[in-house]
């Protein structure tokens, strides 16, 4: 029995050395081209840091198998369960975990960004459509002439407290916000859509709207954002006194025809993409 014992430790210890090795040579061909000068990046440390965790996963609890074979326990169960320990981290979550840290990479250089429900909103009053103006942290590329390099030289150049420094300007947009329910209110999400319209149109422009719709959906780019939001067309019933949130900059409102947004847009004032998609949705052309 003694022997028998051994002979299956054996067979363990010379499993665990090739895979050992194994492991070692597949970090080494994938991983090691991403070292510098000066020394280990932070992705391949990362990915390294998986291997090693893995390697040392499947050492323990081959080790703990083990003992149960050197406990006496029965032959068969003292294996699988030296089996199923160290194949254990390897499973379900773990293996997925691994595979997307390790074989899932990164098509855009930026992160994607998850917004909450929202609704921008055309107020119409005859044949022209209600703005109002957001200051917002936007402004001229610094260096015009950059194409994919741009960002490289920023950082190579060092300008990114230049470019700070100028950004901010007013952008004439459409009202609008989020989509917020209340104790009480169903799943029926058209609603809360309406209602949401009705209230941004108020705090931002100072609109008070009727014969609000549903027109459709926009995303402002589907490369980046995960979700559409709605576009709401109302007419404008009555024009009072705009009052935003505390944190909300914005400036003055007008009513605009298509005529006077062209222009706005050649010289650089008017450029919302969620604007005119609406406007667009609405029935407007530009």
């Amino acid at each position: 029995m003694f022997f028998i014992l051994n002979w299956h430790l054996l067979i363990d210890i010379f499993v665990l050395i090739c895979l050992d090795n194994i492991l070692d040579f597949y970090i080494y061909i994938n991983f090691n081209v991403s070292k510098n000068k000066k020394g280990e990046t932070k992705q391949w440390t990362r990915k390294k840091a998986v291997f090693s965790c893995w390697k040392t996963s499947i050492i323990i609890n081959l080790t703990r198998g083990a003992s149960r074979l050197l406990a006496g326990k029965p032959i068969r169960k003292g294996l699988a369960d030296c089996i199923t320990r160290a194949v254990m981290p390897c499973s379900g979550s773990y293996l997925l975990n691994l595979w997307t840290e390790l074989c899932v990479q990164s098509i855009y250089d930026q992160p994607v960004i998850v917004e909450n429900a929202g609704v921008y909103i055309i107020a119409q009053l005859g044949d022209r459509v209600g703005l109002m103006q957001n200051f917002r942290m936007v402004g001229e590329r610094l260096l015009p002439k950059a194409g994919v390099d741009y960002i490289k030289r920023l950082n190579k150049e060092k300008l990114w407290r230049e470019l700070l420094s100028r950004l901010g300007r007013w952008c004439w947009e459409a009202p609008g916000g989020l989509v917020q329910f209340k104790e009480g209110d169903n799943d029926d999400l058209e609603p809360q859509i309406l209602r949401a319209a009705g209230r941004e149109a108020l705090e931002e422009a100072g609109f008070t709207i009727e014969d609000a719709h549903i027109v459709g959906r926009i995303n402002t780019n589907p490369v980046f954002f995960l979700h559409s939001q709605y576009v709401v067309h109302a007419k404008v019933a009555l024009k009072g006194n705009a009052c935003p949130d505390d944190l909300e900059i914005i400036g003055d409102r007008r009513f605009f025809t298509m005529q006077q947004l062209r222009e706005l847009n050649r010289i650089g004032e008017f450029d919302s993409a969620p604007t005119m998609a609406a406007l667009a949705l609405c029935g407007f052309s530009l």
